[in-house]
Order: structure tokens, then C-alpha cells, then sequence
């Protein structure tokens, strides 16, 4: 769970730093492109290794059969939706501020598994959503509050909006995930929808953008491999193992100390200021996380 924040933390500073050279649908596509590749060296040597020749066509039709439309629609909702809206963004806002507000995925994914899987919200994991959503409170209020043409503000309510639709995406993918995929070996889920959601950006890239933007230079090229590679392609098949093994609640909430990690990251590599607010809501969120790991987590395959 540490590495995971970690990785993510910092993976907001490379997109950061790497929109300065890049748009943020041709930024999406190639870092997804390169998550593709990592993902297919991954699974290759596993299908080679495991299925018959023969037998394959047939695994292929059955998969498609059963849960082909939900790897489409993960793949669409969580790939594309979520790092298109992302990237977009991140144009008008702070690395850190991002991360926080894309990260109320945490919270919308425990109120929706309420509802949808039947998790149980204990009242621990209540005070937890409370500690957590009082302190990305305390973290966005100073910016909702600040002073600006009203140019200025419109635009950065538009992306204000824009992640917090990319983090209801990511709740219903952490839901359609649990309640129709992890029958599937996780690594196969994670390369698939990748490799959808990775199709479904590159036609953005030419209707939004004109064509892919960018300027190749050693930072970028470096940003792209690390958010691929490790942000995406490795990061995604740690989160999936945990979504199998806690329940929503747990898991979720747990990832809440990313964006302050990312608040952290932003200030140390960015520059980006550190404000009182964010000092007490960063302790407010590592008080949820902490309640969300006192609870006993429930696992599909026992306690954990």
C-alpha cells in the first residue's frame, strides 16, 4: 500500500511536468501506449506458457461472451474518461490540488459499494469518510474561495469539474470491477482495459488536439515512461489485488494519503505553496486512512 501512494504521489509531478511539452490527450495516449506494452510483455509469456494453441480461440469467444462489454466499459471509464478529464485538467490547476480532488474517488467508491455490493460501513469507516472528506474540504476551500477575474475563475471551476467527474468514473470502475471481474486473473484485466482505453484516446488525440502535441525532450520522454510503466502498468495491477482482497471501504480510503503525497510532491518539486489549510486537512485524511485500517477488513477469501 506504501509503494502504491508512493508511486502515485509522485506520478503527479511527471504529468505535471510533462503537459509543459505535451497536450493532455497526446500525453494520455502515449503514456497509456506505454503501459500497453509493459502489460503485454507481462501477460504474453503467461498465455504462451499456459494455453494450447488449440485452445485458445475458444478461451478468447468464452471471455468475450461473458464479461467482453464490462472490459470495454472499464477500459473506456477508467483509462480513457478518467486521465482524459485528468490531463485536461491539470492545464488550469495545481499538481496537488488535482490529486486531492480526483481522490475523493476514495469516498464516493465507500458510499457507492454501500449500496452496489452490499460492503459494510461500520461506524469506524464513517467517522473515517467524515475525517477524509473533512480534510480535502480544508485542502480545496482556500482555492474555491480565492480571488480572480471571473475568466480566471470559470476556469478553474471547469477543471475543479472535470476531475471530480474523472473521480466518479474511477469509483464506478472500482464497482464494476468487484461486482463482474475478478473472477478474471487481475494482470488480464489490467492489460485489456488498458489496451481499450489506450484505443479509445489516440482518436482523441486527432479530434480534440489535431494531431498528437508534443515536444520530445529527456524530461518527457522520462515522464512518459514512468506513468506508463510504473503509474500505470504496475500501480493498476497492485490495485486491482487489493480491490480482490478488502472490501471497498478499506481500500479505497486507504489510498487517501496519494494526494498528499501528491500536495507534498507538488510543493517539493513544483514549487507549489503549502498552505495552513493544508497542513491540518493532510492530517485530518491520515487520521481517516488510519480508521480505515483499524476496522478488520473483509476479504473474499477471509480475513486478511
Amino acid at each position: 500500500m506504501a509503494a502504491l501512494s508512493v508511486i502515485w504521489g509522485l506520478a503527479w509531478v511527471a504529468m505535471k511536468v510533462a503537459l509543459q511539452d505535451m497536450g493532455p490527450f497526446t500525453f494520455a495516449a502515449l503514456r497509456f501506449t506505454a503501459a500497453s506494452v509493459a502489460l503485454a510483455a507481462l501477460v504474453a509469456p503467461a498465455w504462451i506458457r499456459r494455453r494450447s494453441q488449440a485452445a485458445r480461440p475458444l478461451l478468447l469467444r468464452a471471455v468475450a461472451r461473458q464479461v467482453g462489454p464490462a472490459l470495454v466499459i472499464l477500459g473506456l471509464v477508467q483509462t480513457t474518461a478518467v486521465y482524459g478529464l485528468v490531463n485536461a485538467a491539470m492545464l488550469n490547476l495545481a499538481a496537488g490540488k488535482t490529486s486531492v480532488l480526483l481522490y475523493t474517488m476514495s469516498l464516493w467508491s465507500a458510499l457507492l459499494s454501500r449500496w452496489a455490493l452490499g460492503d459494510p460501513l461500520p461506524p469506524v469507516k464513517k467517522w473515517a469518510l467524515c475525517f477524509g472528506m473533512t480534510g480535502i474540504g480544508l485542502i480545496v476551500g482556500r482555492d474555491f474561495l480565492a480571488p480572480g477575474s471571473a475568466d480566471a475563475v470559470r476556469s478553474v471551476l471547469i477543471a475543479d469539474g472535470e476531475v471530480l467527474l474523472a473521480s466518479w468514473c474511477w469509483a464506478g470502475a472500482n464497482i464494476l470491477y468487484r461486482k463482474r471481474l475478478t473472477a478474471l486473473p487481475r494482470h488480464w484485466v489490467n492489460a485489456v482495459q488498458t489496451w481499450v482505453g489506450t484505443a479509445f484516446l489516440w482518436p482523441l488525440v486527432w479530434g480534440v488536439e489535431g494531431g498528437p502535441r508534443t515536444r520530445w525532450t529527456v524530461v518527457a520522454v522520462g515522464a512518459v515512461v514512468f506513468t506508463g510503466v510504473f503509474a500505470s502498468a504496475l500501480a493498476f495491477s497492485i490495485w486491482y489485488w487489493l480491490l480482490e482482497r478488502l472490501d471497498m471501504a478499506t481500500a479505497t480510503l486507504s489510498v487517501l494519503s496519494v494526494p498528499v503525497l501528491g500536495l507534498f510532491f507538488g510543493a517539493l518539486f513544483l514549487g507549489e505553496r503549502l498552505t495552513a489549510p493544508f497542513l491540518i486537512g493532510s492530517a485530518l485524511i491520515l487520521i481517516g486512512v488510519g480508521l480505515a485500517h483499524a476496522s478488520p477488513a473483509v476479504s473474499r477469501y477471509g480475513s486478511s
